[in-house]
């Protein structure tokens, strides 16, 4: 895995990201510290963060959760006591739950630096952009990049993740 873009350009794609879509990230960011205390998402937090994630084809699925059962699951998947990959793999039992979203609530909600398993944060690290579902270690390995590109850069980890989601939708620019 490499970046299709030096190192240098990551703040400048984030403050890309952040000048063409300045709001875009506060519906997850009021709920963020919340979350975070209580350690689980509320069937409310899914539905945020699945319509920031614009998981709109599999909004209907989410509804079909117990409340009871997105504060099961996330809390397992975002304790600090569940090793990876299962946190992953506890998220992707939630209705409506899929890698994109899976990812982004561990990317947002969990202290551990993960990365979002997107089509553009794919096609940025040379990963095939139509490929939804990571092959056997890809996940794995993905997630070491990340954090090696963090600690690498000095970034944060939203900052990392609004570069590569601008570079791919930028086509470079």
């Amino acid at each position: 895995m490499k970046l299709r873009f030096d190192v240098s350009k990551i703040p400048y794609y984030a403050a890309k990201y952040l000048a063409d879509s300045p709001c875009y990230d506060n519906s997850v960011e009021r709920i963020i510290n919340e979350v975070k205390k209580r350690g689980y998402l509320t069937k409310a937090d899914l539905k945020t963060l699945s319509e920031w994630k614009r998981n709109y084809r599999n909004m209907g699925r989410i509804k079909e959760n117990s409340s009871s059962c997105v504060e099961e699951i996330t809390r397992l998947a975002l304790s600090p006591d569940t090793a990876e990959p299962n946190r992953i793999k506890h998220l992707l039992n939630l209705h409506g739950v899929k890698w994109a979203v899976g990812s982004a609530i561990l990317h947002w909600f969990h202290d551990d630096h993960y990365p979002i398993w997107d089509r553009h944060a794919r096609y940025s690290v040379h990963i095939d952009k139509n490929r939804y579902t990571p092959k056997r270690g890809e996940w794995e390995a993905y997630v070491c990049f990340f954090g090696d590109l963090l600690t690498k850069t000095g970034t944060d980890k939203r900052t990392l993740d609004r570069a590569l989601w601008k570079y791919s939708e930028s086509g470079g620019k």
